[in-house]
């Protein structure tokens, strides 16, 4: 099947020319192998060894390499494989113990046809390009950042004029992250195109382009959360509520809120202004975005980035100096109660109410701090761009000179005044091939080693780091270690699909090499049902029941339409083709544009041309094509219920049991990741000992590094939520006697999970300024450290136990930890410390940040209180109790009365209601 771009196209045919060198080896080897045992007569144990060693292991790699990579384009590359070894491997030489070339060369010859064809039609018919694909999805993000950027600057500011809503914004968030995901695709698709001038040479820059503009998708998520208490507000008047209601909460907030925009309305508007044609400038200037034969592309963008950079620089020195301004002369001149509360008891009484008076004016800094580390960002990402344009200039004045002097034939001149010698035209190839070869030896490395975990490993149970030191045993227990890490490796999930999938491929095909059964294998043709059994096999339970039910319905409805067709015009080789080719249309639009059933649609054209095919090439011999249809359909049907016994009973991978356990791994990794940044804060010797660890020698250089580390975990974090929600979608696809899964309150759990990812991300941005080393840490971090550590113990000891209770399905105790008290109480110690009496702000308005932190600290654990209700709602309490009837334990024999009695109230009002 022909790839969507020419990218695509080019990295499937080295993945397939990969996998032909590995059907060769397997079908070679086979028959080799019982060429040489029959000389000893052994052919008994020729056959036995073929099906352990070459079907069972060989079909075994093809499991591991399918789950491991996950590409499109290795799924297809084993599927050739299966599809050239199975007819060959069980039908050939291997069998009569001979050494036969010539079912291989027939078999690579159609696979080597189809090949060429697919590659014709993608490189000559309507021809796709993966660059230019990459600069659309560069384009469509930037136009997501624009439009988000505006909506959140308008839902901050409470624009009249504007009609935003909280769900349009979430609406527009998850259009931008859908966008986003597809840019580091397209882009390893475009670096294969080696021989475009507009990508070649360049693949570093644009990776550098790529990780910007996550650093940018992550500060729109840390805006986003800096909108709480805008969020707050549109949620009330959405409700229908008004600020009568709530003189001491909505009121106080919008007195705050509009006093700020006094201030810094203005300035923050340039800024957004600026911004967006920034990003406007950014997406005409790509050097994608034209052909280098467009002469008449502007050739002034460098100067006119440069020229929207320095207006950008100036608008952002001002907004930063009017909001800095602003923030401390309302932290000055607002009462106490408009800023921290009136006390302490009124503020636990209310803590259930989002949006308390007295965190309202460092909601709006957490805001407009994020924005300014934003605009930064995008200052960076544009000083990229002139770089690239430059290049892209001085590579179109060249041109345009060869153009003037040769005319037409410029693009020739132009290569041979680059290739004058055919040492230097070897040479330039030579390099085209190198830039494959990396391109192709970095899409071999597995996930797992080209991105490895920055989380620490846990082992059977224990960190990595608490594994027991084999220096330390005697020579047996050395050897009976190595035996458990063995043992451990093969418990894991990849490596158990794999010998399972290798061990039934190995099964089935046994028929095959049995004398008395072999008759049948012929008849019925089991090859077919050997190719459907891989094609179908995959990692969890719920993947394979939904490629089951697609390879039959596909197969059953591709056989019919081919007897429909046979029936209508009989070996009729004009009309029949013409059919064909018309059939196939939809069938491969629904593979492009609905992929999750692109295998149904390819099952239903192989049947379809298999059975049309056969009953052209065997209508001298007049077998029915009723016949062809049933044999074909049935071979499958038993292919595909045997890839379902095998994975529901032997290992079964259960993507319900994956997600618990994906997400008790997130839990424990996002718990790491907090740590890591209250760690980074909390002592000024961090960064230094981080730089004896990576061998730095500068403060740029370890702060460099140390923004890196976070921004991979916020990526692994984020990947593993995405992975995540896959499994979630495919409990669907699986049985389950006791009623359906739960996947609407899952759904809650990982949109929780999303919420307090996005807001940590935030926290990270604030504490890596040098103002919170320099004065934020001596007066505010200090001071507090009891209480600091109470609410961050809190929050760590949350997170253990939401990780041990979604993977053990165990009931929660009714007394969650008190993280959100512990927060205030971190409040209420801030409200007594001299420098928030005085009102003392020392330098800019950074030394705030910690009030801001501590804000966000609540976007924090009010998901994990959620989480923890969502999770005694399904695990279950200890003692079989509710809270409230916990709470009661602990209450005056009068106001427990009271509350038994309001409890049976509403006990029986729900009941009515029900």
């Amino acid at each position: 099947m022909p790839s969507r771009t020419i990218g695509g196209m080019v990295e499937a045919d080295l993945f397939l020319s990969l996998a032909a060198l590995f059907a060769i080896f397997l079908s070679c080897g086979s028959m080799a192998m019982t060429v040489f045992l029959d000389a000893y007569d052994l052919l008994t144990l020729g056959h036995a060894l073929v099906l352990v060693l070459w079907i069972g292991c060989g079909y075994g790699c093809l499991a591991y390499a399918k789950v491991v990579w996950a590409k499109p384009t290795v799924s297809t590359a084993c599927s050739l494989v299966s599809l050239v070894c199975s007819p060959i491997i069980t039908k050939e030489g291997a069998f009569l113990g001979e050494f036969r070339t010539e079912a291989i060369k027939r078999i690579l010859l159609i696979a080597l046809v189809g090949s060429v064809i697919s590659n014709l039609v993608c490189f000559l018919v309507w021809p796709q390009s993966a660059t230019t694909q990459f600069q659309t999805d560069l384009d469509r993000t930037l136009d997501s950042f624009s439009t988000l950027l505006e909506m959140l600057a308008r839902t901050f500011l409470l624009d009249p004029d504007s009609s935003t809503t909280s769900t349009e914004l979430k609406r527009a968030i998850d259009t931008h992250k859908s966008t986003f995901t597809t840019l580091r695709t397209s882009l390893s698709q475009a670096k294969y195109e080696v021989f475009d001038r507009r990508i070649s040479g360049r693949t570093t820059i644009y990776d550098s382009v790529v990780a910007k503009m996550q650093h940018l998708a992550q500060g729109l998520t840390g805006m986003r959360a800096g909108c709480s208490l805008q969020s707050d507000v549109l949620r009330a008047r959405e409700g229908g509520v008004g600020t009568a209601d709530g003189e001491d909460g909505l009121l106080d907030e919008v007195t705050v809120l509009e006093r700020f925009k006094e201030r810094v309305e203005p300035s923050l508007r340039q800024v957004v202004a600026s911004s967006k044609r920034v990003l406007h400038a950014l997406k005409a200037s790509a050097p994608a975005t034209t052909t280098a034969d467009d002469l008449e592309a502007p050739t002034s963008a460098s100067e006119d980035l440069f020229r929207l950079q320095q207006q950008l620089e100036h608008d952002l020195t001002l907004f930063r100096r009017e909001h800095s301004k602003a923030v401390k002369i309302l932290y000055r001149s607002l009462p106490e109660k408009t800023l921290f509360g009136g006390d302490l008891e009124l503020s636990l009484a209310q803590r259930e109410t989002r949006g308390a008076p007295n965190e309202n004016l460092f909601r709006i800094y957490h805001f407009c701090f994020n924005l300014e580390e934003w605009a930064g960002e995008l200052l960076a990402l544009v000083s990229i761009f002139i770089r690239l344009r430059a290049t892209d200039e001085a590579m179109r004045r060249e041109l345009h000179q060869a153009r003037a002097k040769w005319g037409r034939i410029a693009n020739v001149a132009s290569l041979l005044a680059h290739i004058s010698t055919d040492r230097q035209l070897d040479s330039t190839l030579t390099q085209k091939a190198e830039q494959l070869g990396r391109q192709l030896s970095r899409a071999l490395q597995t996930p797992r080693r080209k991105h490895r975990s920055v989380f620490p490993e846990i082992i059977d149970g224990a960190l990595s780091s608490h594994q027991v030191d084999a220096a330390e045993l005697s020579l047996l227990g050395r050897v009976k270690l190595s035996m458990w890490h063995l043992a451990y490796h093969l418990r894991q999930p990849n490596l158990r699909f794999a010998i399972k999938t290798g061990a039934g491929a190995a099964i089935l095909s046994a028929p095959a090499f049995v004398p008395s059964l072999r008759p049948l294998w012929l008849t019925w043709r089991g090859e077919w049902s050997l190719i459907s059994y891989m094609v179908i096999a995959a990692p969890s339970l719920g993947q394979t029941n939904f490629l089951a039910f697609g390879r039959i319905a596909g197969t059953a409805f591709g056989a019919a339409v081919a007897l429909a067709f046979w029936t209508a015009f009989p070996e009729n080789a004009i009309v029949l083709p013409i059919l064909g080719a018309l059939f196939s249309a939809p069938c491969f639009y629904i593979a492009v544009s609905r992929p999750h059933l692109a295998a149904t649609s390819r099952f239903v054209l192989l049947t379809f041309n298999l059975t049309c095919l056969y009953a052209f090439n065997l209508r001298e011999i007049d077998v029915p094509i009723g016949s062809i249809a049933f044999h074909r359909s049935a071979a499958v049907i038993f292919g595909v219920a045997w890839g379902l016994i095998v994975n529901s009973y032997v290992w079964p991978f259960e993507a319900r049991r994956e997600l618990r356990k994906g997400l008790s791994e997130f839990f424990v990794n996002i718990s790491h990741f907090y740590e890591r940044i209250v760690r980074t804060y909390s002592s000024a010797g961090v960064l230094a000992d981080d730089a004896v660890s990576l061998g730095g020698e500068t403060s740029p250089l370890l702060r460099s590094e140390a923004e890196d580390l976070f921004s991979t975990m916020e990526l692994e974090l984020q990947l593993t939520l995405i992975r995540v929600s896959g499994l979630l979608s495919a409990t669907r696809h699986e049985p389950r006697i006791k009623g359906p899964f739960p996947v609407a309150p899952y759904r809650d759990v990982l949109a929780a999970c999303q919420s307090m990812l996005d807001s940590l991300t935030a926290i990270v941005r604030m504490t890596r300024r040098d103002a919170w080393l320099k004065v934020v840490r001596r007066d505010f971090v200090l001071p507090v450290n009891e209480q600091r550590r109470e609410m961050v113990g809190n929050v760590i000891l949350y997170l253990a136990l939401l990780s041990s209770a979604v993977s053990a399905k165990t009931p929660l105790p009714p007394f969650l930890p008190p993280a959100e008290q512990a927060r205030e109480r971190l409040v209420a110690k801030l409200r007594d410390l001299e420098v928030v009496k005085r009102r003392l702000v020392r330098g800019g308005s950074e030394s705030l940040l910690y009030y801001a932190y501590t804000t966000s600290m609540q976007d924090v654990i009010a998901p994990l209180d959620l989480l923890g209700a969502i999770f005694q709602r399904l695990f279950g309490i200890i003692g079989g109790t509710t809270v409230s009837d916990f709470d009661a334990l602990f209450l005056a024999p009068s106001a427990a009365s009271s509350q038994h009695h309001e409890d049976d109230s509403d006990s029986t009002s729900s009941h009515h209601l029900r």
